[in-house]
């Protein structure tokens, strides 16, 4: 059998009393701490604001330095949601110098507030190390390592977007700066283009700004396949104007090996098969090879002929 278990009211009622004279209590000593006047250090962020034309920081300025401030205990609290900051004008500074910092440069204060900073603790003065700002533009490279399924090639080079940033900063660590890399990919049996963004790696000092942060690549990835091109003509360069040359035969054929989409693009014309006349005394009995130029990302194999004759009327 269960007994109810009742509290009696004027228990109750007794401790709501003792509670509300304990939180008067603790109301009233709050208000009278927090009106005292009191002296806090408190951490403030170091930050240059105006610089000399054309000048940049060589090295980094301190993060914070601790101030000692005064005020109520409500200023205080009221303060501790305010974005405070140390400014320096850099304006007059050499190339190297030492700035006092000092009280007044302490921004995000109200006017007429009774929190107000009273002095510079710690560091109280620092070293300013100034460079002419220098800005260049660097090539990308990428880092990939590209594995292909038997039977595919890779049509080209590795196509970024962009594939080149602007460096902006000191011109002593810019001028040391000659390429940035992509992060390392690797992929592997591929058989069909790859495309995606990758991130680049930035410079070591954080005293230099970069325009991009990533870039896009493509790699176009193809089935390999061969065909034969008939007819290429053969062109005779550095010829003087006074002769007339005949190249006998005047074409040749090659058979060429290459991403399958590439290869149906390719007609004779846009390979390029040339005799220098200025070699024609090398090579007996005047039988002269032809020099051969395909388009990126193609082989070639099978010239016929391999050489041939010119015939020269004056």
């Amino acid at each position: 059998m269960k007994i109810p278990f009742h509290i009696p009211v004027h228990w109750l009622n007794y401790h709501k009393v003792k509670l509300l004279s304990l939180c008067s209590a603790l109301f009233l000593w709050f208000y009278v701490v927090t009106d005292n006047i009191y002296e806090y250090p408190i951490q403030v962020p170091i930050q240059a604001s105006i610089f000399p034309e054309d000048k940049v920081l060589l090295k980094p300025l301190p993060d914070e330095a601790k101030v000692l401030f005064s005020g109520t205990g409500k200023s205080f609290l009221s303060q501790s949601f305010r974005v405070k900051r140390l400014d320096l004008d850099l304006s007059d500074a050499e190339d190297v110098s030492t700035i006092q910092l000092e009280a007044d440069m302490i921004r995000g204060i109200p006017r007429g507030d009774s929190f107000r900073p009273i002095r510079v603790l710690k560091p109280d003065s620092i070293m300013i190390y100034l460079d002419t700002r220098k800005t260049k533009r660097i090539p990308v490279e990428p880092q990939f390592s590209i594995d292909l399924t038997d039977g595919y090639t890779q049509v080209g080079g590795i196509m970024l977007e962009p594939d080149s940033i602007t460096l902006s900063g000191p011109a002593q660590i810019v001028d040391q700066i000659e390429i940035i890399k992509t992060s390392e990919k690797q992929f592997i049996s591929r058989s069909k283009p790859v495309r995606g963004k990758v991130k680049l790696i930035p410079p070591e000092s954080d005293m230099v700004q970069v325009s991009e942060l990533t870039s896009e690549y493509t790699i176009d990835v193809q089935r390999i396949h061969e065909i034969t091109i008939d007819m290429i003509p053969i062109q005779v360069i550095n010829a003087p104007s006074s002769v007339k040359i005949t190249v006998v035969p005047s074409t040749l054929s090659l058979k060429l090996r290459g991403g399958v989409d590439l290869l149906m693009q390719i007609s004779s014309d846009d390979i390029q098969a040339t005799i220098d006349y200025r070699t024609r005394n090398r090579y007996r009995p005047r039988r002269i090879p032809a020099s051969i130029e395909v388009p990126p990302g193609i082989s070639f194999s099978n010239a016929k002929p391999e050489d041939f004759e010119l015939i020269i009327e004056r």
